[in-house]
């Protein structure tokens, strides 16, 4: 008996010894690599400012390559302590390309000791580094913005002037409507726009009366954000689409085909029978010619 179960016994502590060995080697590896992992987490945070740091540098670079990657790079980490360095790279007069990019930068990252910076480049003599302001100053919050916005409505681009009128729509309030009208009136036409979303009833009933003096397709804009807005009550609503059905045509059919599909959209359980704007805008579909 003793003989037949000694080898069995053998070979059970054999296969012990080999699971244990087997074990010890599968740990080491782990254990390795978590002292590896706990060694980059040490390590990361002063590569990333190394790198940081480098592209700083980089901005005073003689090379306009780096100094445009480095603009890029820094706008890419988010880090509003950047913008600092970056109003130090304007105040060089840096070429063009480098200059816009640099605006731009100073906009995503949002820093607000960067707005008066912005601010005077409202008024820097290429107009498309006054747009590009323009845009930067949008992700801003700051009363000094809306009164510089409004005076960019009378610049001599027109480009500046359009994206001044479109730029009030987030930036204006119901102040800047009277000088929205004043720039529509002297051609910036995306104006009609931002008076449809920032304007009360007295302001869309004025804007109908441009309807034979200008072309439809200049006002539809505006009135589409009346009809959609929260702004204005039914009853306006209703005026302005039954002046523009008297107006009809084709592209006033387009219009109410839009406006009906965009408050299904927003409402897909609107009863069209029972909701008198959804009502007209079906007459207006229904009766108006497509062309």
């Amino acid at each position: 008996m003793q003989t037949s179960t000694k080898p069995q016994w053998i070979r059970i502590i054999s296969m012990l010894l080999i699971i244990s060995v087997s074990l010890s080697a599968t740990a080491a590896p782990k254990k390795e690599k978590k002292k590896k992992q706990e060694k980059t987490a040490q390590t990361k945070p002063a590569e990333q400012d190394a790198e940081y740091l480098a592209l700083i540098a980089d901005l005073k670079s003689a090379d306009p390559e780096k100094i445009i990657f480095a603009v890029q790079m820094l706008g890419a980490t988010g880090n509003p302590d950047a913008a600092t360095h970056l109003i130090a790279l304007l105040k060089t007069g840096p070429r063009n390309d480098i200059t816009n990019m640099a605006i731009e930068t100073l906009g995503a990252l949002a820093n607000e000791d960067s707005i008066d910076t912005l601010l005077q480049y409202l008024n820097h003599r290429r107009s498309d580094a006054r747009v590009a302001a323009i845009f930067a100053l949008e992700g801003f919050s700051s009363p000094k913005i809306k009164s510089a916005l409004e005076l960019k409505l009378r610049d001599s681009d027109p480009q500046v002037r359009s994206n001044a009128a479109l730029a009030l729509s987030t930036k204006g309030d119901a102040e800047s409507v009277p000088l929205l009208f004043l720039a529509f009136d002297r051609g910036v036409n995306d104006a009609a726009v931002t008076i449809g979303k920032l304007g009360n009833a007295k302001d869309a009933i004025r804007l109908t009366e441009y309807l034979g003096r200008l072309d439809v397709t200049l006002l539809l804009p505006g009135f589409k954000e009346f009809i959609l807005g929260a702004n204005i009550d039914e009853g306006t609503k209703l005026e302005i689409l039954n002046i523009l059905f008297d107006l009809a045509g084709p592209d006033v059919r387009q219009f109410a085909v839009q406006i009906r599909a965009k408050l299904n959209a927003e409402n897909p359980n609107i009863d069209a029978a029972e909701n008198a704007i959804m009502r007209m805008l079906n007459k207006m579909i229904n009766q108006i010619a497509q062309e």
